[in-house]
């Protein structure tokens, strides 16, 4: 379980695939995260005024408004101003990323993103534990980005 100062972490998932939304909810959930999902920016923002996400994952491309403007509109709500902000997106390339970063973004991760890449931004988080179970969520001989899983147990798990 990923807590923050003893709270379950509350995620914003915005993309405007219902089946792409629905397996970062499950998936975040399985590690006792609070998740909630939408598929536009506008939903996001009214969202994010009330449950005060610790973390906010935002496909770049959405009906309505796109994922650069919510991450600027984010940063100025009240309720949010500390919230990871990461930018999901099949586009790569430093002026993609430089263009995230401007709009307020903390991270931007291309799409397909691996198990280990999505959790790794959630170690930024002020006061972010983990529970023990967590250290072997996979045997490590079928771990396919070694990377990605070693930064992921020293940052969020302590080198378990």
């Amino acid at each position: 379980m990923f807590t923050v100062n003893g709270v379950s972490v509350r995620i914003i998932f915005i993309d405007r695939s219902s089946d792409l939304r629905e397996v970062y909810q499950h998936l975040f959930e399985e590690f006792g995260c609070i998740v909630e999902s939408v598929p536009t920016g506008e939903e996001a923002l009214a969202l994010a005024e009330t449950f005060q996400p610790h973390a906010i994952y935002t496909s770049l491309v959405l009906d309505g408004m796109d994922g650069c403007e919510l991450a600027r509109q984010v940063r100025e709500l009240d309720t949010t101003p500390r919230a990871m902000l990461v930018a999901m997106t099949g586009y790569s390339g430093r002026s993609i990323e430089q263009d995230c970063l401007k709009a307020g973004f903390d991270r931007h991760l291309p799409k397909p993103a691996g198990l280990y890449k999505l959790l790794l931004p959630l170690a930024s988080i002020p006061g972010i534990t983990a529970d023990r179970k967590h250290s072997a969520l996979r045997p490590e001989s079928r771990i396919s980005d070694d990377c990605a899983y070693a930064a992921f147990r020293r940052a969020i798990l302590g080198g378990i």
